[in-house]
């Protein structure tokens, strides 16, 4: 938990040096370690020659898979009470050049740090373990439905319908989410394999499972 300089080398060899909090660990070379290590971070020292690595790239033999391991504080926020009033103007100084730090590791790990648009809730799905499951529970959510077998609560309505494409009456709006009880192709989650790992006699026999949620508390609420 000391404040010390980082020096990050980025992708196009140049160099960044940020305030960074120290996590009291370094990385040592193992040559029986197998795999690739790459170097992409140190301490600055006085002492030349001396730099103490702490942000690696581990490559997994030929899995084909990486990581980058870090004994820096990046989760750490710089007005954290540990600590004093001289370290927080030091990191509070480097924020955006640790912003830009995170956002290579992640780059190069292949995820998008862009801001993007969040997606529209897609449909909910009624999957059940068995047919007598799923029927026992649409007859209890009948009970709960209107005329238009729409279900309200008050973050989250649902409409109750046999596939997600419009049908005929009320149109689906964004006020309530289609409630689809007939089994779908999805390419994200297989039914099968779900149920073959179960371990339980009744908890999850009934699963309600959507791809795009805004809150799983709203979607549950009641």
């Amino acid at each position: 938990m000391q404040c010390r300089r980082l020096i990050f080398t980025r992708e196009d060899s140049t160099e960044l040096e940020a305030a960074t909090l120290a996590s009291g660990k370094v990385y040592i070379r193992d040559p029986q370690g197998g795999g690739e290590v790459e170097l992409w971070g140190v301490l600055k020292s006085d002492i030349p020659h001396q730099r103490d690595m702490v942000i690696v790239r581990l490559t997994h033999g030929a899995d084909g898979g990486e990581a980058v391991l870090c004994q820096v504080h990046f989760d750490i926020a710089s007005y954290s009470k540990k600590l004093d009033s001289k370290d927080f103007d030091e990191l509070k100084v480097s924020y955006a050049l640790r912003y830009d730090i995170l956002t290579e590791i992640l780059n190069s790990l292949g995820v998008s740090c862009e801001p993007s648009q969040t997606p529209a809730p897609g449909p909910v799905y009624l999957l059940a373990t068995s047919q007598w499951a799923k029927a026992s529970f649409l007859k209890l959510l009948q009970t709960r439905a209107d005329e238009h077998s729409i279900i309200r609560f008050s973050k989250a309505s649902f409409r109750i319908v046999s596939s997600p494409e419009p049908h005929e009456g009320p149109l689906l709006s964004k006020d309530y989410l289609p409630l689809v009880t007939e089994s779908q192709d999805m390419t994200q989650f297989v039914m099968e394999t779900y149920c073959k790992n179960l371990k339980t006699n009744h908890l999850g026999n009934i699963l309600l499972y959507t791809e795009v949620a805004t809150s799983t508390m709203n979607l549950l609420e009641g």
